[in-house]
């Protein structure tokens, strides 16, 4: 897939690849907690960020999520790319998964989310759905990168 061969190139992809972890759970943890599985898309050069809006009414409605939800498979990669897929309106062959970020426990929801991490598509070619995402927005990588990192 041609569309981020440029970030591949400086190197980015390697960066991504050494916070992410190496043994990413082939089975849902046992336990009484709710759990989910969601994507951070990397998409385009400049690096961009995807995050979405949910549709429905819910108290989280008009909150940002990175594209996934509950646990609809056997494992949570398979429920991230499906559930994921279907948020952004992609093909999830067409979901290039850089790595898996860990576990993520919200307490205050008894909720688990497994995070990955991966190239997708720019945003201009998601198909999404109005039934499922009101929004979506492309935040530059850049911008998390000079407001969250350290002054050297």
């Amino acid at each position: 897939m041609e569309w981020n061969e440029p970030i591949r190139q400086k190197g980015f992809e390697k960066k991504l690849n050494r916070v992410c972890e190496i043994n990413e759970p082939k089975t849902w943890p046992h336990g009484n907690r709710k759990q989910g599985a969601f994507l951070i898309p990397f998409m385009e050069d400049p690096v961009h960020l995807g995050i979405v809006t949910r549709q429905d009414k819910t108290l989280l409605s008009s909150a940002i999520f990175f594209p996934g939800g509950d646990a609809i498979t056997s494992n949570p990669r398979t429920t991230m790319l499906e559930q994921a897929s279907q948020f952004m309106g992609v093909d999830p062959k067409s979901i290039q998964v850089t790595g898996y970020l860990g576990l993520y426990p919200f307490p205050n929801a008894d909720y688990d989310a497994h995070i990955f991490v991966g190239w997708t598509q720019p945003m201009e070619e998601w198909k999404l759905d109005p039934e499922m995402v009101d929004k979506a927005y492309k935040i530059p990588f850049e911008y998390f990168m000079e407001k969250y990192t350290s002054p050297s």
